[in-house]
């Protein structure tokens, strides 16, 4: 079964901000961005941390702060996943209840972060980065593309795993310091990943290297990130991160049946 991610609406249909839902059909994750990364961001500004807890990102998963309701009161049932390389931010969202840390850097940021998933016996996501998101499309060079992705991301499960985190999800970073055609290839060959018994994440949903075919527009890119979410699918994702969920649950389900 695959999960598919998306952006959560409000009663009118209107999209909350800096929020996706993650759905299998039985269940929903929420996955919140308590320190989000995108090209060009130096992360190591104290500022980015201060922000993430001003704007409510971390109150607001259990309580009054964020949307005007906490997620987990509107959604008794979710899973909440938080976006972060930071401990701190790890810390305070796992103590207000959520299940999962997604870490861009698979946990080299800030090693920390694996102790304080171990201590909150969380779920953690690796993802594989190759520099930082100020400079990770700067060079985009590797020996072996696969091997190199493969090698990061088993070298920080093995690590994750020496420190008793049992529930591990892998991520070879679509778009994090990869070019258009590492894009493509990671995705043609993700069944790569799958070998390692991990579950594996992936996130291509309205990417900028998609609008090299179909244009600037990032509603315009739905249907092409569709096509390359049903390919990951088949390829092996576990996960599927999307904006739009219902050509994510249209392409998970016709595929389960094919």
């Amino acid at each position: 079964k695959t999960n598919i991610t998306g952006i959560v609406k409000d009663e009118a249909g209107n999209p909350l901000s800096g929020v996706t839902v993650l759905v299998d059909g039985n269940s929903t994750v929420t996955n919140v961005y308590g320190f989000y990364m995108f090209s060009g961001v130096n992360v190591n500004k104290k500022r980015f941390v201060v922000k993430a807890f001003k704007q409510g990102f971390i109150t607001g998963i259990k309580g009054n702060n964020f949307l005007s309701e906490g997620i987990l009161e509107k959604r008794p049932r979710a899973v909440i996943s938080v976006d972060t390389t930071k401990s701190k931010v790890a810390a305070e969202a796992l103590k207000r209840g959520a299940a999962i840390i997604n870490d861009i850097s698979g946990g080299t940021f800030d090693p920390e972060v694996i102790n304080v998933v171990k201590e909150y016996e969380a779920a953690l996501i690796l993802m594989h980065i190759k520099g930082t998101p100020k400079n990770m499309q700067l060079n985009t060079h590797y020996e072996n593309l696969i091997e190199d992705i493969y090698a990061f991301l088993m070298k920080q499960a093995r690590e994750a795993e020496k420190h008793g985190i049992k529930k591990i999800i892998i991520d070879p970073g679509i778009g994090f310091g990869k070019s258009f055609d590492h894009n493509l290839t990671i995705i043609k060959e993700l069944s790569r990943f799958k070998v390692s018994g991990y579950p594996v994440m992936i996130g291509v949903s309205r990417k900028g290297f998609i609008k090299s075919i179909v244009g600037d527009l990032t509603e315009d890119r739905d249907v092409a990130t569709a096509v390359l979410n049903a390919m990951a699918i088949k390829n092996g994702a576990t996960f599927i991160r999307t904006h739009n969920v219902l050509y994510g649950l249209q392409v998970s389900r016709l595929l389960n049946r094919l």
